[in-house]
């Protein structure tokens, strides 16, 4: 049975005793007597509601927590995990690796979001960021850590717009007849095709029905680690692309 009594050792103090969900009797010590009874009260309430989180496991710093979640990633294709490693170790880590799993709050989050540092970085890889620290910390609910996943709910920053710049007919045919022979058709793939860059560069021969003005898409090159692999396209699905004739 939970209760409220003065510390046995230090009588200034009160020592709030309770049993845990999972039948552990825990303890904690406070000055006051009325904040023993508020964390008494918040105590029990989270038990009755199924939102009671082991206070050690909270205190897991996120630089601990998020080595074991990278581990659990196993689904994902090979190829994907130095992106996570990198937003980790870039991004992640160093604003709230030494941070406890329940003093991370919602404010601290948004002024990271915030921090004018984020000006000086891809912003494709900030969002990023933000997005992986949001799983990590739904990870931590989900493994009874922390109640509640403070990251949701926070508004994205929003990417900034850029002016984009397209080439006429006349300006693709200069910009194919100056580059070397061997990555003029590639010019004419970028110029009329819409291929990502993995796409273009993936492409085998076989792939292409020149006659026809014709590319299937069925994989995409992508450099991991100064090495290259053949990949599923990022859309996951096989298409066909129809070229001018040129």
């Amino acid at each position: 049975m939970a209760h409220i009594r003065r510390h046995p050792v230090d009588e200034s103090k009160w020592q709030v005793r309770y049993i845990d969900p999972t039948g552990r009797e825990r303890s904690r010590v406070f000055r006051r007597k009325v904040d023993a009874e508020k964390f008494l009260i918040h105590i029990e309430a989270q038990k009755q509601r199924a939102e009671w989180t082991n206070p050690e496991l909270a205190a897991t710093p996120l630089a601990d927590f998020a080595g074991p979640w990278l581990a659990t990633r196993s689904h994902l294709v090979a190829l994907l995990r130095p992106g996570l490693e990198t937003l980790l170790r870039v991004h992640i880590v160093p604003a709230f690796g030494d941070t406890s799993l329940d003093r991370i709050d919602t404010m601290s989050i948004e002024a990271w979001c915030a921090c004018r540092t984020w000006e000086a970085d891809s912003p494709p890889a900030s969002l990023s960021a933000i997005q992986v620290l949001r799983q990590i910390l739904s990870a931590a609910v989900k493994a009874r850590h922390i109640p509640s996943n403070p990251a949701l709910g926070i508004k994205l920053p929003k990417l900034p717009r850029r002016e984009q710049l397209f080439l006429d007919t006349h300006q693709v045919d200069r910009l194919a007849e100056v580059v070397p022979d061997q990555f003029r058709a590639l010019v004419y793939i970028f110029a009329y095709g819409g291929l990502r860059w993995g796409e273009a560069v993936g492409l085998r021969r076989h792939r292409c029905q020149l006659l026809r003005s014709r590319l299937e898409i069925v994989e995409s090159l992508s450099e991991v680690g100064g090495e290259l692999h053949r990949v599923s396209p990022k859309s996951g699905k096989t298409r066909e692309v129809v070229l001018p004739g040129f």
